[in-house]
């Protein structure tokens, strides 16, 4: 199995540009035929992302970044850190230091 490990370095904030930087790393990961391509704790977002996890928007954000990044995971299985709301088990939704496993 070939694992190949993403240190991107994510700026705060910039969903948008971390993304790509992501899915840059996902094509040379499958360019070197990697099965899995691990990145960092919120990766997505950049840590710590402090005061932006209260903007609804930029959770929602985050989201739509991990389905981008699982359309460009073709043949290599991404795993890629990023916040997300969860219900707990008294109803109320919280946010949650998520990861995801992502392939088309």
């Amino acid at each position: 199995m070939r694992i190949g490990l993403a240190q991107l370095n994510p700026t705060i904030g910039e969903i948008a540009a971390n993304t790509r930087r992501i899915i840059e790393a996902v094509h040379k990961a499958e360019q070197h035929e990697a099965d899995v391509l691990l990145t960092s704790e919120l990766s997505i977002i950049g840590y710590p992302p402090r005061d932006l996890l209260l903007r609804e928007s930029v959770v929602d954000s985050c989201q739509r970044a991990v389905e981008c990044i699982a359309r460009a995971s073709t043949s290599t299985t991404t795993i890629v850190g990023f916040p997300r709301r969860v219900k707990t088990f008294h109803g109320g939704p919280v946010l949650a230091n998520s990861f995801a496993v992502c392939r088309a």
